[in-house]
């Protein structure tokens, strides 16, 4: 084959192939031949034409000219993600689906993380909606965002994700964090526990909110008070968690909690290590359950009843839907799509029967 662009002379410099002569080795139109390396999944094209177009390509070494591309079609096949703690493994989970999902449809993905913060977070914002992605999918909502507010003004398409806000025409993917919340509540109940207690998020993000109603109710449904039995962690880290079961474990024998419900794996984990410093035993002196089903959770020792999250199908629901309004195939007037995923508890060694209370303790 000969190579688009060259003369054959040893001493001439290789000039770049271009996409004409690249297509015209090949015997093909050259939007053909833009869309099988730009990873077009729509264009219908011969398995073999397919691999000569590629062939060809490796070859010649052309690369598309990306910048071009986005000026003429007004697209960039690029997505952009927002994250509030990369560190945090549910995070990486969901944005490993979030990048599969994305690669299969054509798209590249580009994460930025916000640490939580409403600065951050603007300044994440203003820079991505330069023209630098098609769309977003945002895992940092609160439940009252003014800077993502603002997205609609600039026309630029998102997805909320893992959290989502109050707003009546938004779409969004999240799990059933009250029915987590359900679940956890009726297991301890069924080993026998009255007294559980709960280490909340921050009630501004919706997850954490959720989780706290959804406990409410479940404690009423089995007859148990609550209210003592609640402690605000705001970050939902290990940290956290260590404070929030000091919290509890301040209350008079008789008062405290014989389980706990923390709102994610690392308060549960952090909750762990406190009863442990207070001489506490898990589970024989206290029960644990968490929720999202982290790694570092079925590894502990012992291995943590958590509330397992559908990481992968919420990455790959919310790209999809994404990638359907960025193609026209979802009308820009369209009613919004949400999407609430069913979770599913899983039962390991840190729950138990509550022991019998000692004398001090009644």
């Amino acid at each position: 084959m000969a190579v688009p662009g060259g003369d054959g002379g040893a001493a001439a410099p290789a000039r770049p192939a271009t996409l004409r002569a690249l297509a015209q080795a090949v015997g093909v139109n050259p939007s053909t031949v833009s869309r099988v390396l730009n990873r077009d999944p729509s264009v219908r094209i011969s398995e073999a034409t397919r691999a000569r177009i590629l062939d060809a390509a490796a070859a010649t070494g052309y690369r598309p000219n990306r910048l071009a591309r986005s000026l003429k079609l007004q697209r960039t096949q690029i997505i952009g993600m927002l994250i509030p703690d990369v560190t945090n493994p549910h995070f990486s989970a969901l944005f490993r689906a979030v990048d599969d999902a994305a690669s299969a449809a054509g798209y590249h993905v580009i994460l930025c993380n916000t640490d939580d913060s409403a600065r951050r977070l603007r300044q994440h914002l203003d820079a991505l909606s330069e023209g630098h992605v098609d769309g977003l999918l945002v895992a940092t909502a609160r439940r009252d965002d003014a800077a993502l507010a603002s997205l609609r003004a600039r026309r630029l398409p998102y997805v909320l994700v893992n959290r989502h806000r109050d707003a009546p025409d938004e779409s969004w993917v999240v799990p059933d964090d009250r029915q987590a919340a359900h679940l956890a509540v009726a297991h301890l109940v069924g080993l026998g526990h009255r007294r559980i207690a709960h280490i909340a998020g921050s009630v501004e993000v919706s997850r954490s909110a959720a989780r706290l109603a959804g406990f409410r109710e479940a404690m009423a449904a089995a007859g148990c008070s609550d209210e003592a039995w609640v402690a605000a962690a705001g970050d939902l880290d290990e940290t956290a968690g260590e404070v929030g079961l000091a919290r509890l474990l301040a209350l008079p024998p008789a008062q405290r909690p014989t389980a706990v419900f923390a709102a994610n794996d690392l308060a549960a984990l952090g909750a762990i290590s406190a009863a442990r410093r207070a001489g506490l035993r898990v589970p024989e002196d206290l029960s644990v359950v968490g929720s999202d089903d982290l790694p570092a959770g079925r590894h502990a020792s012992p291995a943590l009843t958590t509330v397992q999250v559908p990481v992968a199908a919420m990455g790959r629901l919310a790209t999809e839907l994404l990638v359907r309004r960025l193609r026209g195939e979802a009308a820009a007037d369209a009613p919004p799509t949400r999407t609430i995923l069913p979770v599913t508890l899983v039962v390991r060694g840190s729950t138990a029967p509550p022991r019998a209370p000692s004398t001090a303790e009644r």
